[in-house]
């Protein structure tokens, strides 16, 4: 049972993370269209926090700017605080685009661009993974109902399995195989996006 809590609670981490960096790409979005009317990226920011469902909860970040904090510290304070990979990257470039004096639209549309791409691809691998997970359910589950289907037809299918030795062998020969397989499904099925 507790394996199963920690797996769901795995998951809902997983929803809670996608479900952030879409309204970051949004913010984002929000950000490049101030810093296009020629907003500093700190004014932008702070405009961009009233429009944004994303950072409602952390209304910490207009606070550190108006005390002068500089934008890629606040980012830097941000994926601290919610460990999301895109915006890790994000802080990355902005800190070499920031000193370099690089083109900030250029960044937010790259960023973006990236952002998209991943969220595209993990929804892809999602729905792989998902068509083959109800596969493997659908073959595991095959057996047990083989087994009854089989001990309804024929009475004396158990006692040839079950009752003499070479059955007996046969029969946990096939059990390690059916437990091995399932375990196999299940584990080619658990992987991290």
């Amino acid at each position: 049972m507790v394996w199963l809590e920690k797996k769901v609670a795995a998951e809902q981490e997983q929803a809670k993370k996608r479900k952030w960096e879409q309204a970051f790409d949004r913010y984002l979005e929000e950000l490049d269209s101030y810093i296009r009317l020629g907003h500093s990226l700190e004014t932008a920011m702070i405009e961009g926090l009233e429009a944004s469902d994303l950072l409602q909860a952390d209304q910490w970040i207009a606070r550190e700017l108006e005390m002068n904090v500089s934008a890629a510290d606040v980012f830097r304070a941000l994926a601290e605080k919610h460990q999301v990979e895109s915006l890790t990257h994000f802080v990355g470039v902005l800190d070499s685009t920031l000193k370099s004096g690089g083109n900030l639209h250029e960044l937010m549309q790259n960023s973006m661009l990236q952002i998209r791409k991943r969220m595209k691809t993990e929804t892809e691998i999602q729905s792989m993974l998902t068509k083959t997970k109800y596969e493997s359910r659908i073959l595991i589950l095959f057996v047990p109902f083989l087994l009854f289907y089989l001990k309804s037809l024929s009475p004396n299918f158990r006692q040839v399995m079950y009752q003499s030795l070479q059955g007996r062998l046969v029969m946990s020969v096939c059990l390690i195989i059916y437990l091995l397989a399932a375990y196999l499904c299940y584990t080619m099925t658990q992987i991290e996006i």
